[in-house]
């Protein structure tokens, strides 16, 4: 009877130990994923914080492409689509050129006047949109310094750009640039001397890592390119103006064979970049979260367990005086070194996964403490609960019951 005991004892203790183990690993697990989580949703909040500098409501965008390779045609067509869409009733602004604000990279190596570039990589990349006089309308840019692209800045008249703030602290610290020249392109362009007449904000553009959504720019006048075979459309003004509908109709109207796609509201097109960052957010959310319940459930499970072995043990001490805020206070200690083992674990495994990718983090240190901080407050408290449950049921045994338990 004796051996069967002792057997019986370390057959029990073996399986505490490995629940124990199981349950730490949980977790690590739950709070890594959490972690990560928690990480990816501050930088979602922080993006969505940010002022872009452009106007995005009531904006419609869509794009075309040109199938003529005739230059002249090319030209008419869209001087006439800019001229219809700014027609449109209610239309408080139409925009044509080779991109949309806050949608990329979109870079080209260029060189400043006066300065020397040896080797090809010393060029300087700035992100650049070719745009129309009624890029400024169309998107509340205002012009800090200098003039506006107009319509007078066509093909023929002196090649003009503006430059962003950004890109003035870059190139001309503490200098006017009004009147310095540029050229787009590196040691080989072919590309014209730009004059630059204007200096606007620098506005917000969403890059792949996240790491540069403030880069120096530079607009250039999309009337004086020499080739139009495509062009971003921006319409701003009510929902009926701004849509999909009217800016379809007049472009077939103009050529039926012309395709227009890509068409959102300005207010989608910026999301979409987030696109990536919520899944990748959402996934380990839903991880963290199953992760959690099954930490909890084995946590609670172990601890019911470790109670009922303990039964005699915890009668002898309440028959001995102990009160019931002692015997919980026995339990929660044991359940809290798994915890803590557990969160260091977690912590260790989260922090290194959240460097391998914080190249999706926006605006959000891997070491933000405000995160770790959460996280372990929110498994802290699952982890109370599943331990007080079993803590408060050992409380309500009566000690001559539990004395008489084998």
């Amino acid at each position: 009877a004796i051996l069967k005991d002792e057997s019986h004892a370390a057959s029990s203790l073996r399986v505490g130990r490995t629940s124990r183990t199981i349950v730490a690993v949980e977790i690590a697990l739950s709070s890594a994923m959490l972690l990560v989580a928690g990480f990816a949703t501050k930088s979602i909040t922080n993006l969505r914080r940010v002022e872009t500098r452009f106007a995005s409501a009531d904006v419609f965008t869509a794009r075309v492409t040109l199938t003529s390779r005739d230059t002249v045609r090319q030209r008419r067509f869209f001087e006439t689509l800019e001229r219809e869409l700014s027609a449109l009733p209610g239309a408080k602004g139409a925009y044509l050129g080779s991109g949309l604000p806050g949608t990329g990279w979109g870079g080209w190596r260029l060189a400043v006047e006066g300065k020397v570039y040896t080797p090809p990589q010393d060029y300087p990349s700035a992100r650049t949109l070719a745009v129309s006089p009624g890029f400024f309308a169309t998107f509340g840019v205002r012009v800090l310094r200098g003039r506006a692209i107009t319509a007078s800045d066509v093909l023929g008249s002196a090649p003009v750009a503006l430059v962003s703030e950004a890109f003035v602290r870059r190139h001309f610290p503490g200098a006017d640039a009004i009147g310095r020249r540029i050229r787009l392109g590196g040691s080989d362009t072919t590309q014209q001397w730009l004059t630059i007449v204007g200096v606007v904000p620098t506005l917000y553009a969403a890059n792949f890592t996240l790491q540069n959504v403030w880069p120096p720019e530079v607009l250039t006048a999309f009337w004086q390119q020499r080739t139009l075979t495509a062009a971003s459309i921006a319409v701003r003004g009510p929902p009926d103006v701004a849509a999909a509908a009217p800016i379809r109709k007049i472009v077939t109207a103009l050529d039926a064979d012309i395709p227009i796609y890509a068409t959102a509201s300005m207010t989608d097109v910026l999301a979409e970049p987030m696109w990536g960052l919520r899944v990748f957010g959402t996934m380990f959310v839903i991880f963290g979260v199953v992760s959690l319940l099954l930490a909890a459930i084995g946590l609670y499970a172990v601890m019911s367990f470790s109670v009922s072995r303990r039964v005699r043990e915890m009668g002898i001490r309440m028959a001995l005086g102990a009160t019931g805020g002692d015997v919980i206070r026995m339990v929660c200690q044991q359940g809290a070194r798994q915890i803590l083992i557990g969160l260091a674990l977690g912590f260790v495994a989260g922090g290194a996964l959240i460097r391998t990718v914080r190249g999706l983090l926006f605006e959000v240190q891997p070491n933000d403490l405000s995160v770790f901080g959460l996280v372990a407050g929110v498994l802290g408290l699952a982890a109370f609960v599943a331990c007080i449950i079993p803590a408060v049921g050992a409380t309500r045994v009566d000690p001559l019951i539990a004395l008489r338990t084998e």
